[in-house]
């Protein structure tokens, strides 16, 4: 038999030998490649779909938001409270006492405006909402600035009241301090009903939406 007759025979046998294994050789390194290999080198895979883990953001900015909101609306309600304790104090000194126990309470109230305004900026990136994106968003952001103001400004108040009733306590006030102090307690009672007033609009803006998506109602 010549060189050529003894090649084709040698094909032939590896074709024989190799023609049972190849299918299934080739079924298992395509199913490896394609579950295993090819996904990590070419599509990874996530652990979660993207827009689970955008609404999962979503609702975690929400739940600290509501949580700012119910800080601001707990601080606002432990004020009114010793507010009515203040009034029915007849001595400066109770009265001084009262102030000194509203002193750490309205500390809080930074923290929920804090908390309220860094989560509310994450859920509109998150959303990708713009300032004038929504009608209810905006109104609220302006009733958001006011409410701020508004506490900004009667903090001041408050501790000038502060200042003047420990001074009476101790008998060193000025003479007619008794008619500033009086004037102070009317602003006061007005802060409280104000920003009672602001934050149930705040709420209602957060639950209604209304003219949500450009949509009037």
């Amino acid at each position: 038999m010549g060189q050529d007759g003894k090649s084709i025979l040698k094909d032939a046998a590896e074709r024989r030998a190799t023609a049972g294994v190849r299918p299934s050789l080739l079924l298992s390194c395509e199913g490896l490649r394609n579950s295993i290999f090819f996904p990590i080198f070419t599509k990874p895979t996530p652990f979660l779909p993207s827009g689970k883990r955008t609404m999962d953001l979503t609702h975690f900015l929400m739940l600290l938001h509501f949580l700012g909101f119910g800080l601001l609306f707990s601080t606002l309600v432990a004020g009114w409270m010793l507010h009515g304790q203040y009034k029915k104090a007849t001595d400066f000194s109770t009265k001084a006492m009262v102030l000194r126990l509203l002193r750490p309470i309205g500390l809080l109230s930074p923290v929920g405006i804090l908390l309220m305004l860094l989560t509310g900026i994450g859920n509109m990136h998150v959303r990708g909402l713009g300032l004038f994106t929504e009608s209810w968003l905006s109104a609220k952001i302006v009733v958001f600035v006011i409410a701020m103001i508004n506490g900004l400004l009667f903090g001041a108040r408050a501790r000038k009241r502060a200042r003047l009733i420990s001074q009476m306590a101790d008998g060193s006030a000025p003479h007619g301090t008794d008619g500033t102090i009086n004037v102070l307690d009317k602003q006061m009672r007005l802060f409280y009903i104000i920003q009672f007033v602001l934050l149930l609009i705040i709420l209602t803006l957060s639950i209604v939406k209304p003219g949500r998506y450009g949509m009037s109602g």
